[in-house]
């Protein structure tokens, strides 16, 4: 009987003291499918749970609750009897039993379709109750999250080999895994040794790596490899000096040989890289491991050229030194006085007779300038040949002294020398060092004339032809003036025997002839264009290289344009200055002035320059304005405002000569007021400028 009791009264504790752990899951499910979510509870064995009843709220636009469910849970007894309340955001349930509840796991299940494409959803207790409130219900919250299935498909392409991995698990390629929608992965990829990874393809464009990707939807990415290449580069220093081959791109540890090939009259040296010699050998041969800028350098060729004097004396040479091979070299033999080239010589044989000799240089030259002494002849033949004999004549050397000596026969004389139809003396005996061939005539006369001749005046001109002639013989007179100066006439005893500036006549007896010069006197004619527009001064008569200093002056109502001669435009100045050297006609051109139709004059001559007062003034609409010049001027008159700024330029810029002048001003466009004339004389010949200025008054 105590036994019982004891029980009883540890059974009433334990209810009394009891919880129990009440949780719904995190679940997730996909769009438009049915789901079941447990509540799990914890044992209820032995606590007398004859009754619960509970409220799960959640977001309707989620998840739609449609029924609960007891297969598989512990409330599953034909004794108990449920009921159910389902609205749009919650699900309450009510259920009671003869029999109490035992054991642990899913109490109910609740059904649910999933309304909504994509979402997230709080599962909250909003109550929950065993029986009258005993034993206590401990409670854990849930949730719940629509998926939508993705598929990411990994593959590789290019020549290279790697590796994958997916949130640091590496995965065999090709590569298929379906995973959430929106979940997050990490990829990264591994190339092989001889391999590196370049980039992502497909439905990611980079070259990131590790890479996150965002699984929105499904993906299908592509990991590019690529074998490792190396750039291997040759070029020539300098570029001329031959060709390279072998360079390109290149797989790593692939065998690679560049090679150089010298081009004509330049040799290999080296190749370098950096600076720094890695090959003194045309064909290099390498493993490729890096990148190379590899450099082949040449040297060009050079030969030597020596040349020597054959004799010495004889002459110089030039041209001798280093020379790049392939180059055009070019010798030069110069002989000395008295000597001449002969020909050029190499290992005693003849290669050219050109004292300029030009070759291309494609090895050491050793060349020699043959020279030989020139020998002249001197001849001379007595004319007439019986007017006497000559010695000295013969062959010499250059720079040798020579004699010649005329000995006239018995009853002649000796006239002179002569040498290409020129005398060059009148002396029996000549000396001189012979440097070329000479021919000489030895000229003899039984008889003598002396043919004198001169300048008159001596700096007119030049005369020549005179000398001594045989009885008979031809004598040519040229007369040859001066600059500036003309040939008047030749004249003998104050004859005039010629007016042709060459004289021939055969000599009779001794003469003496002057031929008369006279300066050349040019004319300048100076015209004006039209005949009233102006005046010149300065034209007249000159003597050759004369300066004429001509000058332009304009009529009133006319300005000067320019100088023409020949229809052809010469100077814009009025000031005309030249040298006289020839006879000339100038033409002064003026123009009418424009704008001064309301210009008068008066026949009068200031003896100053003066403004007058304006009459009338006031005005309206014009006024005469008055004003003298007591020489030529250049005359200028403005109306200015009271604000500085110009309203008319009445005269520009003119040309006046002396005289009083009366200017119309009609100021049809201008507002009533008070306006300033200013004057404005610049005289031309005394260089002098004035001037002046007055008030206008214009009422309207």
């Amino acid at each position: 009987m105590k036994k019982y009791l004891f029980i009883l009264i540890f059974g009433l504790v334990r209810l009394l003291n009891a919880q129990v752990n009440v949780s719904l899951p995190d679940t997730s499910a996909e769009y438009n499918t049915k789901i079941l979510i447990p509540v799990y509870v914890s044992d209820v064995t032995g606590l007398g749970i004859t009754s619960y009843n509970f409220k799960v709220k959640f977001d309707g636009n989620i998840i739609d609750a449609k029924n609960y469910i007891l297969d598989g849970t512990i409330s599953n007894a034909f004794t108990w009897s449920f009921s159910k309340i389902i609205r749009k955001n919650s699900i309450e349930i009510e259920a009671s039993g003869i029999f109490p509840l035992s054991g642990s796991g899913v109490l109910i299940y609740l059904k649910f379709e999933v309304v909504a494409r994509k979402g997230q959803t709080g599962l909250t207790f909003d109550s929950f109750t065993f029986n009258d409130g005993q034993p206590e219900a401990i409670l854990t919250n849930g949730s719940f999250y629509v998926y939508r299935p993705v598929t990411l498909t990994i593959d590789k392409e290019g020549n290279g080999s790697g590796i994958v991995y997916v949130d640091s698990i590496q995965v065999n390629l090709p590569y298929q895994a379906t995973f959430n929608q929106d979940d997050v992965v990490t990829l990264e990829a591994f190339p092989d040794n001889n391999s590196q990874f370049d980039y992502w393809s497909g439905d990611i464009q980079t070259n990131e790596n590790p890479v996150p990707v965002v699984l929105d939807n499904d993906k299908n990415i592509i990991a590019n490899f690529s074998i490792i290449t190396f750039n291997i580069s040759t070029s020539s220093q300098p570029p001329e000096g031959g060709q390279t081959n072998g360079g390109g791109v290149y797989n790593i540890g692939e065998n690679v040989t560049v090679s150089a090939v010298a081009n004509q009259y330049w040799q290999f040296e080296s190749w370098t890289e950096n600076g720094n010699v890695v090959s003194d050998e045309p064909s290099y041969s390498f493993i490729a491991i890096n990148d190379r800028d590899l450099v082949a350098n040449f040297r060009h060729l050079t030969y030597s050229v020596n040349t020597t004097a054959d004799p010495p004396e004889g002459g110089n040479t030039s041209g001798d030194g280093v020379y790049n091979a392939g180059s055009q070299v070019t010798v030069t033999a110069s002989p000395n006085a008295g000597w001449k080239f002969l020909s050029w010589k190499e290992n005693n044989r003849i290669v050219s007779t050109s004292p300029a000799y030009r070759f291309t240089i494609e090895n050491n030259r050793n060349l020699t300038a043959k020279f030989k002494e020139e020998t002249y002849a001197v001849n001379a033949t007595p004319v007439p040949q019986n007017g006497g004999t000559i010695t000295g004549t013969g062959n010499y050397n250059y720079g040798d002294e020579v004699t010649l000596s005329a000995i006239p026969n018995s009853g002649w004389y000796f006239v002179n020398w002569q040498e290409n139809g020129d005398i060059v003396s009148t002396e029996r005996t000549i000396s001189f060092n012979v440097d070329s061939d000479r021919n000489f005539l030895a000229n003899f006369s039984d008889q003598v004339l002396s043919v004198e001749c001169s300048a008159q005046p001596s700096d007119g001109g030049t005369v020549s032809g005179c000398g001594f002639f045989h009885l008979n013989q031809t004598a040519v007179l040229i007369a040859v003036p001066n600059p500036g100066w003309s040939f008047n006439n030749w004249t003998l005893n104050n004859t005039v025997i010629s007016d042709n500036d060459t004289l021939m006549f055969d000599v009779q007896s001794n003469v003496t002839v002057i031929a008369n010069f006279e300066k050349d006197t040019y004319t300048i004619n100076c015209y004006s264009n039209p005949i009233d527009g102006g005046v010149t001064s300065g034209c007249g008569f000159f003597n050759y290289g004369q300066t004429a200093q001509l000058k332009a002056i304009p009529n009133p109502g006319f300005e000067f344009s320019y100088w023409s001669e020949n229809d052809s435009s010469i100077s814009d100045s009025s000031e005309l200055s030249f040298p006289v050297n020839g006879s000339r006609n100038l033409i002064a051109n003026f123009n009418p002035v424009t704008g001064l139709n309301d210009l008068t004059s008066e026949n009068i001559i200031p003896q100053k320059y003066f403004l007058a007062n304006a009459y009338p003034n006031p005005f309206n609409p014009s006024t005469l304005i008055k004003f003298g010049v007591p020489e030529n001027s250049n005359v200028n008159i403005k109306i200015f405002n009271l604000q500085g700024k110009m309203v008319s330029s009445l005269i520009e810029n003119r040309n006046f000569g002396p005289g009083v002048y009366l200017k119309r001003f009609t100021a049809r466009n201008l507002a009533s007021g008070i306006y300033l004339i200013v004057f404005k004389a610049f005289g031309i010949n005394k260089n002098k400028l004035f001037i002046d200025s007055q008030k206008l008054v214009l009422l309207k």
